[in-house]
């Protein structure tokens, strides 16, 4: 019979083996349960995991963020995007996803204004794992074309944004974006074409992490 003293220290042990594993390189922590995404159908390229950003600066690296994690509320969702993103030849291009709060501290004190940063105190989507921003790109990973580029703050990067004729190819693929996160859930933020958070959740319930 076995000895329970040794069977819950056996599940001690690998409970902190599970959460070690949530520790990145730089000492950022991923809250438990939360899912990484992966697969030949999306493409991670972090943006403020590089300089090319609005912010010129790379604000992951000391944390060692370099993949993309999400709560599983919104992992699930994206998930089922495969199969879609698979039978139209497309992949997803993941831009952001899970930002820890000490980063978005630190993304405050370059940039402290809320039309362009969420406040620390009270979080973003993001700082829940409950949001993604994302683009299109082709089977062979070129990006297709968009009315605007990430992280654009002028009316081009409205969902709404009506193209000119000579644009019209551009606003099809966004909506084509669009259609594709609406097929799984999720819903656009109303200034950023690139934005999505799961639909119908009350984000009061959702701890900033």
């Amino acid at each position: 019979m076995n000895n329970p003293r040794r069977v819950l220290a056996s599940v001690a042990a690998a409970a902190a083996l599970a959460i070690c594993a949530t520790v990145l390189a730089g000492g950022a922590k991923i809250p438990e349960g939360f899912k990484e995404i992966s697969g030949d159908r999306f493409i991670v390229d972090l943006r403020y995991d590089t300089d090319d950003n609005f912010l010129h600066k790379n604000v992951y690296v000391k944390y060692g963020i370099d993949r993309c994690w999400l709560h599983p509320e919104a992992a699930s969702r994206l998930i089922e995007l495969e199969p879609k993103l698979r039978k139209e030849h497309l992949k997803l291009v993941l831009w952001d996803c899970y930002r820890p709060n000490a980063v978005q501290k630190e993304m405050w004190k370059i940039v402290p204004d809320e039309h362009f940063v969420a406040n620390p105190k009270k979080g973003s989507m993001h700082n829940r794992g409950l949001a993604v921003d994302i683009t299109l790109a082709d089977e062979n990973g070129k990006r297709l074309l968009m009315p605007s580029s990430f992280d654009d703050f002028s009316d081009h990067a409205s969902p709404n944004y009506r193209c000119a004729p000579a644009e019209k190819s551009l606003c099809r693929n966004r909506d084509r974006l669009i259609n594709l996160m609406h097929s799984v859930g999720f819903e656009e933020f109303p200034t950023e074409w690139w934005h999505y958070s799961p639909h119908g959740l009350d984000v009061n319930n959702y701890p900033v992490r």
